[in-house]
């Protein structure tokens, strides 16, 4: 008969240790990682939140206009221009575009703000537009 010299003894191997403080880790690995994605993905949609309120505020003012003086980016001064922003104690600079579209008949006009920014780390531009009809005063 053999004797079982680890049946008296009671606890955790090391190996059996080591194994599972692997397992913990890669586990707080995906954890940590899924954290990155939520901050980078949060600050994304920040960022074009804040384009969109660019464009609404862009709009607005377009709207408040006299009819005259809206004009297109190559004949107003003012465009395109750049704003920058603070986004998680990050700059992000806006590059904002105007463009005017005439009606034949001269009592549309169609006004079209493109708002693009560069996100953090990134070589890919991200734009949004939107559109408005301005009617001539009557």
């Amino acid at each position: 008969m053999g004797i079982n010299v680890l049946s008296d003894k009671r606890g955790f191997t090391l190996i059996e240790s080591l194994v599972a403080l692997a397992i913990l880790i890669i586990a707080l690995l995906g954890l940590l990682y899924s954290q990155i994605l939520a901050i980078n993905y949060n600050i994304n949609n920040n960022m074009r939140n804040t384009a969109v309120k660019i464009l609404q505020e862009e709009l607005e003012k377009a709207r408040t206009e006299r009819y005259d003086s809206v004009n297109d980016e190559s004949t107003d001064p003012n465009y395109p221009r750049t704003e920058d922003r603070l986004i998680r104690n990050s700059h992000v600079t806006y590059t904002i575009h105007r463009y005017v579209e005439v009606s034949n008949s001269g009592e549309l006009k169609k006004v079209t703000v493109v708002v693009q920014w560069k996100a953090k780390n990134s070589s890919k531009i991200h734009s949004c537009s939107a559109q408005i009809l301005i009617r001539q005063p009557l």
